[in-house]
């Protein structure tokens, strides 16, 4: 009850409900009730940031005495919400921390997401550049977004080589989404420093959101027409069939195939992220895998619709729809990411009877690649 009481008052915006979660706050003695309303009030203040209530500086004061690790995240993120100077600073500090949990630090960047501060950005540009942690640089790479300059695109792109699979995926949603950055991307596919197979068409129908007559034609020269045919699907499906009598597959390459290209999206025995289907459900005849991996349009569900989401400050975000209420849209991407976008900032939203899952994906591996994913995904059926 707790939790969804204050979540529910949060969500009203009115600054007397406001303070009178912080109030309860400051009253609970209890460290598991206490614990519970934070949860509440971080989750119904994420990616939102409001005025604090008069009350906030003496509340905090106590909060902080508390030992409990999980409540000093928990205060620090709801700090961040409240827009608190010295919050934001302790984020930035634990952000760089290499001795940090890489828990702890993906939280403190959510945090730095939030807030967008300035002093931020050559941390998260460094972060993203060398940290080891693939899940540290990707949530640098989401951070990103909130900046401007296009300096950005360049120092993104200039260690494009570097990236492992799931941080040029984020790259890519990260770049996409502005004029600017999506022309520096495209001029990198064009001069071969990127990879055209990094892009899929769903990249390429976030950029046709932009409403750019020189973007469109810069689509035109590097990538071509904006979707295959129904026709040249089928004539994929026919050719890698084929392929799959070549040869026998691997199990333990399928793994590194699913991975690379799958577990952004999908769970499959224990492995991946919950934003498409979970394949532990899904059939295991040839057929039904060769259509739904090469021509995933074919049937969407509703749930699995593409929302282009276009923001006042001429920035596209696209993704399915996590969650939604009076003031906030969530989105959910790759990799499980959640964006959390504030009615007030949103210009348009434009649903897509479309999936997020890119046709013809056999056309970013190799025969070989797709022969082993199948291999790993019919194993267990």
């Amino acid at each position: 009850m707790v939790p969804r009481s204050l979540r529910r008052l949060v969500a009203t915006g009115n600054k007397d409900d406001l303070a009178a979660c912080v109030a309860f706050l400051a009253d609970a003695k209890d460290g598991a009730v206490r614990r519970r309303a934070l949860e509440g009030m971080a989750e119904a203040v994420k990616g939102r940031q409001f005025d604090a209530p008069e009350n906030w500086s003496a509340t905090l004061a106590a909060l902080r005495a508390d030992r409990d690790p999980e409540v000093q995240r928990l205060v620090r993120s709801l700090a961040v919400s409240f827009r608190d100077p010295q919050a934001i600073r302790r984020a930035l500090e634990i952000a760089r921390d290499g001795t940090r949990l890489a828990a702890e630090r993906v939280a403190a960047l959510r945090d730095l997401a939030l807030a967008r501060p300035e002093e931020a950005r050559p941390t998260l540009l460094d972060l993203l550049a060398r940290e080891r942690d693939a899940d540290l640089r990707c949530e640098a790479c989401r951070a990103l977004a909130g900046y401007d300059g296009p300096d950005l695109a360049r120092h993104v792109l200039a260690g494009w080589k570097t990236y492992p699979p799931p941080v040029r995926s984020e790259a890519v949603n990260l770049l996409a989404g502005r004029r600017e950055w999506a022309g520096a991307l495209l001029a990198a596919v064009g001069t071969k420093a990127v990879p055209r197979t990094d892009l899929s068409d769903n990249t390429i129908l976030r950029m046709r959101a932009l409403r750019d007559k020189k973007l469109d034609e810069q689509i035109l020269a590097v990538w071509g027409r904006f979707r295959d045919t129904p026709a040249e699907l089928a004539a994929l499906i026919d050719r890698m069939r084929k392929e799959l009598a070549a040869a026998p597959g691997s199990f333990e390459r399928g793994r590194k195939v699913f991975d690379n290209h799958c577990a952004k999206c999908h769970q499959f025995e224990g492995r991946g992220h919950d934003v498409g289907p979970n394949l532990d459900g899904a059939a295991r005849d040839i057929e039904y895998l060769l259509a739904n991996i090469l021509d995933p349009n074919r049937v969407v569900g509703q749930p699995y619709f593409l929302r282009l989401v276009t923001l006042k400050n001429g920035r596209v975000e696209s993704g399915l729809l996590a969650a939604e209420d009076e003031t906030t849209l969530t989105l959910k991407g790759e990799n499980g990411a959640l964006k959390v976008l504030a009615r007030k900032e949103i210009e348009e939203v434009l649903v897509q009877e479309k999936s997020i899952m890119p046709e013809g994906l056999a056309g970013a591996m190799t025969a070989r690649d797709f022969r082993d994913l199948i291999r790993y995904l019919m194993r267990n059926p």
